[in-house]
């Protein structure tokens, strides 16, 4: 019935071309025939940005500049990030051809890396000027133009993820499901995912899909902690599925312990940088990946990929996971 259980749920298969000394890499994980990728760390496009994570371009020109470079995606590669997360808006409609130049260039091998992609929400845009107002569509129509539109403008015939950004209430959940199913079966997607859907959209979603969703992202970090008390931790738990956790830096509000942090959270965290001998930025990153949350990290910076890949080489003592969690609740 495509649902993991402690029977059928298989070991993690670490697997990378990329050099692994940190243990960084994909995982992956074999149900029913199909490889269904975890991650581990992610570099990420979004909307109007440019991300390993999140740096902002503004301009078109920058963002072509970024491609023809490729040396973030170098540099990710190389420290075993391997994961490009897109999605059919992210840089006004722009970042999937913008990256598809680098997977056109050989800058990284398409083989080496994972895609994420997804859809299910339109923004007003001069690229799309039918869309008068912010809205939701996951109809079937509008799923499979999609993903066609970013194997085009990605320049690959498959993507490995693609998630569902929102469930639109005006389309049926029946022609929703059968859409994912069919790009699917048609290998042009390898595995389904969500974007920060809550327990009952999980569920109601799965009970029409049937076969696994293997990815839910989901805000979290030391600032927000609300997937703790939502349900969805613990239901991602359920469903044998690790969380991926969207601003593990709160946007750059963790960065060096900026000011406007509630005051016990900043104290902490600079006091553990100092106990860990490292910074701010790996501590915060550090707590996300102990609770075995996977980040999708928000930098194109050489020296700020490294520092939050150094944090999976960091094992916070579980007092002070705990010391980080209570100073994030009084928050």
């Amino acid at each position: 019935n495509g649902t993991y259980t402690a029977e059928n749920f298989p070991a993690y298969v670490a697997t990378t071309s990329a050099p692994k000394s940190n243990g960084v890499g994909p995982l992956w994980l074999e149900t029913d025939g199909v490889d269904d990728y975890l991650l581990t760390n992610f570099a990420t496009p979004a909307s109007g940005h440019i991300f390993m994570g999140g740096r902002q371009f503004s301009s078109t020109a920058a963002m072509r500049a970024w491609a023809g470079s490729g040396n973030a995606s170098k540099i990710g590669v190389s420290l075993g990030i391997n994961t490009f997360d897109h999605a059919d808006i992210y840089g006004g409609y722009r970042c999937e051809e913008v990256f598809g130049k680098v997977i056109a260039s050989k800058t990284v091998r398409r083989e080496d890396i994972v895609l994420f992609s997804k859809c299910g929400i339109n923004i007003p845009h001069p690229a799309h000027p039918e869309f008068r107002e912010r809205h939701f569509d996951s109809s079937a129509e509008h799923i499979l133009q999609s993903v066609d539109r970013s194997l085009k403008n990605l320049r690959t015939d498959y993507i490995d993820i693609f998630l569902l950004q929102a469930l639109d209430p005006l389309s049926g959940l029946d022609e929703t499901a059968a859409a994912l199913r069919r790009l699917r079966e048609s290998g042009k997607v390898r595995n389904i995912g969500i974007v920060n859907f809550s327990v009952f959209q999980h569920q109601l979603l799965s009970s029409y899909l049937q076969i696994p969703i293997v990815s839910n992202h989901v805000a979290l970090n030391l600032l927000d902690t609300s997937a703790f008390d939502n349900g969805q931790l613990d239901y991602m738990k359920q469903r044998y599925i690790r969380p991926l956790a969207m601003y593990p830096l709160a946007e750059g509000r963790i960065q060096a312990g900026h000011s406007d942090l509630p005051e016990d959270l900043r104290l902490t965290l600079l006091r553990l940088a100092g106990e860990y001998q490292t910074d701010v930025e790996t501590i915060a990153v550090a707590w996300l990946v102990r609770l075995g949350a996977l980040p999708l990290i928000g930098t194109t910076d050489e020296e700020s990929i490294r520092r939050i890949v150094r944090s999976f080489d960091l094992t916070l003592d579980r007092q002070d996971w705990y010391a980080l969690h209570t100073a994030s609740r009084r928050g």
